[in-house]
């Protein structure tokens, strides 16, 4: 350091050889780095901010290029715009920050950089941008913020430019989502992008997850209620004929299901019937009934003059000659000592009354409780030159309780009211039916009418029953007459 008022004396420079081909003006001191001055020299002034000086003795400042900026007067060095930051023009004194939905990833960048579909920027001076993560989306560049996938939609990785919509058998029920959820095992999703599964309707299922349909219930199947994951067989007794029931058919009468599952129903073969709906099996014709055709929901009982041995029978048997038989017979009886029997049916009766006459007869002993009937016919003996008809005008029965009158169905019954030709007769049934012990009686009495209106004869006749005491039962024919006028004894009932 030079004492203060130093002058260096010329003859020592000029001794040293200083000053040889030297301008004058390089004798002035030389502006240093940051200032400046039209010589170079002395006086200098500062570089203004947004510019600057990097060497000595400079005669200009230079201005900050783009990507650059100064942001004091005297610099002698122009700073790089930093990371999240950019200068788009010359001699800027400040850089400026990249704004949202830009980034900037260098130093002395000039220019911020948008952001590309897929990735966002949310704030400003940033140095990279952030990629979408899954769940969202971003579909432009230049956003400053990522999109939710909305419902029906997902984003199942990170930086998407697009949502995906669910697939079919697969749902999305809130935005944001990541994934499609599978339809769950009773439902299905028929299209894409839905927000929800489909239960299965009744007659439908579903048996898997991810389903995009529903599978109509087979034939001997159905399905009742929404949401199933599998098929009911039809019950015993019921059957489905087509795919996609809700519900079973119950069998009909006539028709049976002996097994689960069944798509259609049996009809009773012949010698069987079914009396009830839902049945799961047919019941055998009983001895004394058969079944001729299909599809029957009865038993016909055999008629009178005819039998059936045992079950399943699909027609009746003709009595052989000597025999006969009342209604639903299971086998022939011998005719009575005194009868005749013709065509399976008794010929003759217990008594042939004629009107105008009085007669009388007994029953076949009952025991308590059963049925004793004694067959009464009544004919018109008034021939004359040319025969005089009978109108019955009354036919009564008085006596004991337990007597009751029981018309033989027979073509020619006749009734009070009835027309009786000359010749004629009709048939009348004395039933008897009491548990009360010992001997009864009863009358019979009929009245008839002229054709001119007057009274025609009469018909009186006396009726007696003997009921034994336990054990003394005689069966020579027990219920014969009720069987021949259309009653028979219980019979027991299959399942």
């Amino acid at each position: 350091m030079r004492p203060y008022g130093f002058r260096p004396r010329l003859p020592s420079l000029l001794a040293c050889g200083l000053t040889a081909g030297m301008p004058a003006a390089a004798w002035a001191q030389l502006c240093a780095p940051g200032t400046y001055s039209p010589t170079g020299s002395a006086p200098c002034v500062e570089a203004a901010a947004g510019t600057y000086v990097s060497i000595s003795g400079a005669t200009a400042a230079r201005p900050a290029q783009p990507g650059y900026y100064v942001s004091a007067q005297g610099a002698s060095a122009e700073t790089a715009a930093p990371l999240g930051h950019y200068v788009p023009w010359a001699e800027a004194t400040a850089a400026l920050e990249a704004r949202p939905g830009f980034y900037v990833s260098t130093q002395g960048a000039s220019a911020e950089t948008p952001a590309s579909p897929g990735t966002y920027v949310s704030g400003s001076g940033a140095a990279i941008a952030r990629l979408a993560q899954p769940g969202f989306y971003v579909s432009t560049q230049g956003a400053s913020a990522e999109t939710p996938a909305i419902r029906g939609t997902y984003v199942s990785g990170s930086g998407a430019t697009a949502a995906r919509p669910a697939q079919p058998g697969y749902y999305v029920s809130a935005q944001g989502a990541s994934a499609e959820t599978p339809a769950p095992v009773g439902n299905y999703v028929a299209f894409a992008g839905a927000t929800a599964a489909l239960e299965a309707r009744p007659g439908f299922y579903v048996s898997t997850t991810g389903a995009s349909a529903e599978t109509p219930a087979r034939p001997g199947s159905f399905i009742a209620s929404p949401g199933a994951s599998r098929e009911q067989p039809a019950y015993i007794g019921y059957y489905v004929a087509d795919a996609g029931a809700s519900a079973p058919t119950l069998a009909s009468r006539g028709y049976f299901v002996p097994v689960t599952g069944a798509t259609n129903q049996l009809p009773a073969t012949p010698g069987t019937y079914v009396p009830e709906l839902g049945s799961f099996a047919a019941l055998e014709a009983e001895p004394g009934f058969y079944v001729s055709t299909s599809g029957a929901v009865a038993e016909t009982p055999a008629p009178a003059g005819f039998y059936v041995p045992g079950p399943h029978a699909t027609a009746a048997q003709a009595d052989p000659p000597g025999t006969f038989t009342g209604r639903g017979a299971s086998a022939p009886l011998p005719c009575p000592t005194g009868f005749q029997c013709r065509n399976g049916l008794i010929d003759g009766r217990y008594v042939v009354a004629s009107l105008g006459t009085t007669a009388d007869t007994t029953l076949t002993e009952v025991a308590p409780g059963q049925l004793g009937v004694a067959a009464v016919t009544i004919s018109n003996q008034r021939l004359g030159a040319t025969g005089e008809a009978l109108t019955v005008t009354g036919i009564d029965l008085t006596g004991d309780p337990g007597f009751s009158l029981l018309f033989s169905p027979a073509a020619y019954a006749i009734g009070v009211g009835g027309t009786l030709p000359a010749g004629g007769s009709f048939d009348i049934g004395v039933v008897f039916d009491s548990a009360v012990f010992g001997s009864h009686s009863g009358q019979l009495a009929i009245t008839t009418a002229l054709p001119d209106g007057a009274a025609g004869p009469s018909l009186s006749l006396a009726v007696t029953a003997a009921v034994p005491a336990p054990g003394t039962l005689a069966a020579l024919l027990p219920g014969v007459f009720g069987l021949l006028f259309g009653r028979r004894s219980p019979r027991r009932t299959g399942a």
